[in-house]
């Protein structure tokens, strides 16, 4: 299933809150190759795995 989200409506995950009394967000940045094997799996799952010879 795919579905459309707005940026703005999601919420970051946190792991509990520092002595000053603020969040602390999980940060977790996606490799480029992480993020092209992830392309090529959406693609893929929806029918388009012709197009994966054009991910980088």
């Amino acid at each position: 299933m795919i579905n459309v989200v707005a940026f703005h409506r999601l919420t970051l995950m946190y792991r509990g809150k520092n002595a000053a009394g603020k969040r602390n967000y999980i940060t977790a940045p996606v490799s480029d190759d992480n993020l092209a094997l992830i392309e090529s799996r959406i693609l893929h799952a929806i029918g388009l795995s012709s197009l994966t010879k054009h991910l980088k």
